[in-house]
Formats: structure tokens, C-alpha cells, sequence
């Protein structure tokens, strides 16, 4: 039911601002920003969206895996921003959920290039004009820059923030660069939410955010 309200405060939030393309990202690993970024596109799905998962964790893909996807001989997203895979090959369509996904079934040596290649762009550009809404689940802001690099072929981000785990300047500090480097930030999610475990005398963490 959370990530049903979640989905549609995004979709109202995203058709006001005319935007398609939203990267869900964390300060850290471990914050659950792959299942968050699943529950929104099976979210969306339900409400008769044209949905498409894309799993842009080059270093360490998820999502097949929370799919349930064991058979690395599938072709993955690299496979087609390297020209090895047509969209037809990589992109397929749940029959369970009816969301479309573009998968990464293998880590990639090179991430950044990847990122930086113009291929990217055009990927993103030409699957707008295919999909209701593009949900991305990239790479943890601290781990690596593939965040930030992401965050120039979306239209907005989201963060999804664990309960205890970053410093309050960090995760200001990461919306500072989801607003510059996207435009548009789309707001936190706040994941692993226990309301005893909060100590309103502990300051410096985001549970006194």
C-alpha cells in the first residue's frame, strides 16, 4: 500500500512537470533503492501506466534478481548501448505485471564509459517516446559517480533514505546534486521506518531530518 501512494504522488508529480525519466537512487548501499525502484514501476503498472524498469546499476545489478531471473545468457542493457543487442533482444514485457524491463544481468568493467557514451542519450530519448514512464534504478551517490552521471539522461530523482544510516549533510548535499545535475527532484523516500527507534535528542542523522 506505501508503494501504491508513493507511485501515485510521482505520477502527479511527474505529469505536472511534464517528466518521463525518474533515477531512484541512495546515499548508500544497502538503503533498499532496487525494491523501492521496482515496487514504483509495478506501482505505476497497476494504475494502467506503460511502465519500463530499467536497471542502470552497471557494477551490481539487482533487479533480475529480484525478479526471480537466474539465466545470465539473457542480453543485458550494456549489451545494447555496446551494439551488441537490438531493443527487441533486451526489452521485454512481464506477462505477470505488464511492466517492460531492460535489465543488467552482468557487471560491467567500465561503467563511466558507458554513461558518457552518446549512445546513452539517445537510448533515453528514443524509449520517452515508447513509454508512459522510465524508472531507473542507478548506483548509491557515495559508491561511485554513476549516480551523477545518470542523473544528466533523467528528468528527476528520487532518494531513498534507511532509517539511522546517513549523515543529514549527505543526503543534502546528494539533493544539491540530483537538483543540479537532473533538474528536478522528486523527494525521499524513507525506507525501514521503525517510529520508537527515533531519538529526537540525536542530531546529525537524518531520523531528526
Amino acid at each position: 500500500e506505501a508503494s501504491r501512494r508513493t507511485a501515485a504522488q510521482l505520477e502527479s508529480h511527474l505529469q505536472h512537470q511534464k517528466l518521463q525519466a525518474l533515477a531512484v537512487t541512495s546515499v548508500e548501499e544497502n538503503e533498499g533503492k532496487s525494491t523501492v525502484a521496482a515496487n514504483i514501476a509495478l506501482a505505476l503498472a497497476e494504475r494502467g501506466r506503460k511502465v519500463l524498469l530499467v536497471d542502470g546499476d552497471f557494477r551490481k545489478p539487482a533487479q533480475y534478481r529480484i525478479f526471480d531471473e537466474k539465466d545470465s545468457s539473457n542480453y543485458s542493457f550494456s549489451d545494447l548501448l555496446n551494439g551488441q543487442a537490438d531493443g527487441n533482444s533486451v526489452i521485454t514485457q512481464d506477462p505477470a505485471t505488464g511492466i517492460w524491463r531492460l535489465f543488467q544481468y552482468k557487471p560491467v568493467s567500465d561503467p563511466v564509459m558507458l554513461l558518457n557514451s552518446p549512445q546513452l542519450a539517445q537510448v533515453v530519448k528514443q524509449l520517452k517516446t515508447q513509454m508512459d514512464f522510465i524508472i531507473i534504478d542507478c548506483s548509491p551517490v557515495s559508491a561511485v559517480a554513476d549516480a551523477e552521471l545518470w542523473m544528466q539522461h533523467v528528468d528527476s530523482g528520487l532518494l531513498v533514505v534507511r532509517q539511522d544510516m546517513s549523515d543529514t549533510r549527505v543526503v543534502n548535499d546528494t539533493v544539491d546534486l540530483i537538483w543540479k545535475s537532473a533538474g528536478d527532484f522528486s523527494g525521499f523516500v524513507l525506507n525501514g521506518f521503525q517510529s520508537e527507534t527515533l531519538n529526537h535528542h540525536r542530531s546529525g542523522y537524518y531520523g531528526n531530518y
